[in-house]
């Protein structure tokens, strides 16, 4: 890593969100499936895109690891509802 040029200040990078994401078993079936555990984005960051590239980030990891297919569990009030169906969860 080089320094900043002379004159300039170098600005630390926030974290504006981040997520959990595994595996976890069906208990009836014994079926392995990916699984995204927490997903969140920091107030100030929220309508820039930055859950919709997180989930993007965590589907392909999960993807890359095996798993045909990913889960999640979310509060039926939760405003991200509509931002899953769109990458096609479905309501169980």
């Amino acid at each position: 890593m080089h320094p900043p040029p002379k004159g300039k200040q170098e600005t630390p990078t926030s974290i504006s969100g981040g997520g959990s994401f595994g595996a976890s078993q069906d208990l009836l079936t014994g079926k392995r499936y990916g699984f995204i555990y927490e997903l969140f984005v920091l107030e100030e960051f929220r309508g820039k895109g930055m859950a919709r590239k997180l989930i993007e980030a965590g589907i392909e990891h999960l993807k890359q690891d095996g798993y045909s297919e990913v889960r999640l569990r979310v509060y039926a009030g939760n405003q991200a509802m509509k931002l899953y169906e769109t990458f096609g969860f479905k309501h169980h």
